[in-house]
């Protein structure tokens, strides 16, 4: 009889009492069992911990408590660096997953041994679990179904941490996760993706909740506006152009070993992110590499918003 996977769930928790029951329940339920789960919890001053203690008693399970707030990021890292499984799920607390999730997941990650990162789709509940419309970015399917999703991945995150599950070998790559600014789920996926093939498994295995104190939430067309338009002054508040920075430092040890190909794409978006980063003070000293950077067609092909991107460095205030 061949030997079954160990399953780890990694949770990170924040006053998370509202949900959290729900969503560890749907864990706990699944068709296959996780044989370990393990919450870290940042400094929650609800009834977080209490529900965790009571949910979460057997002996294999781990409830780790932050003494100061770390953030979602490193509480993540946390629990990754204490996860023992050989496949790795992350859950955020406030969702509800499918049933077969953890089945449908590890069962792609073992029939298919060249991949080392699965992800799934989403649908979309309200705060009480009711379904709501969920329209996937037509543009973004396109290059995924054409195989294209590491392209896309050098310019912008598109995999969400509750929706994916990874290999333990990655952890030595992921870990320590080198700045709590980043997007743990980005950086993540961005290393994945150089180190390993990823795939995608078309299907809703987790039910997203769209509610007020999402920290990354569905957006409607005018806060996406208003976003765009702050972001064009400020130079944006999340910006993602670091994680393609540090993972080109982290992976440097391995790069020999590593697909070429994929390696010098990593490296033009790293460099590309760092001169956007050390961009001249003087607007109009910023013009000949923001032009030699358009032309080349970096912008394009590295930053999210490609001319809108050249045109927020130009217009961004000074650091």
């Amino acid at each position: 009889m061949e030997t079954q996977p160990k399953i780890s769930v990694v949770m990170a928790t924040y006053n998370g009492s509202s949900w959290l029951n729900t969503q560890l329940q749907s864990i706990l339920n699944q068709t296959r069992s996780p044989d370990e789960i393990i919450v870290v919890d940042d400094c929650s001053h609800d009834s977080t911990r209490e529900i965790l203690q009571q949910s979460l008693s057997l002996p294999q399970h781990r409830i780790i408590l932050n003494h100061k707030n770390m953030g979602s990021t490193l509480s993540f890292g946390q629990g990754i660096e204490h996860a023992t499984g050989d496949i790795i799920f992350l859950a955020d607390q406030d969702d509800i997953w499918d049933k077969k999730k953890i089945e449908v997941q590890s069962t792609f990650l073992i029939n298919n041994p060249q991949v080392g990162l699965v992800w799934s789709e989403i649908d979309l509940i309200d705060d009480l679990g009711k379904s709501l419309p969920y329209k996937k970015r037509v543009s973004h399917e396109k290059i995924i179904a054409r195989g294209n999703v590491f392209n896309l991945l050098m310019k912008e995150n598109t995999i969400g941490g509750l929706t994916m599950a990874f290999r333990k070998e990655l952890k030595k790559y992921i870990l320590p996760i080198p700045d709590p600014k980043l997007w743990h789920d980005y950086w993540i996926a961005v290393i994945a993706a150089v180190v390993t093939d990823i795939s995608r498994v078309n299907l809703p295995l987790v039910h997203y909740r769209v509610h007020a104190s999402n920290q990354v939430g569905v957006e409607n067309s005018w806060t996406k506006i208003t976003k765009r338009i702050e972001a064009l002054y400020s130079g944006g508040r999340h910006w993602g152009g670091n994680t393609y920075i540090y993972a080109h430092e982290r992976l440097k040890p391995w790069e020999n070993n590593l697909d070429n190909k994929k390696y010098t794409t990593l490296s033009e978006s790293a460099l590309h992110h760092n001169q956007r980063k050390n961009m001249p003070s003087d607007r109009f000293g910023r013009l000949s590499l923001i032009l030699k950077e358009l032309l080349s067609g970096h912008y394009h092909k590295y930053s999210t918003q490609g001319f809108f991107s050249a045109l927020q460095d130009f217009i961004k205030k000074s650091d």
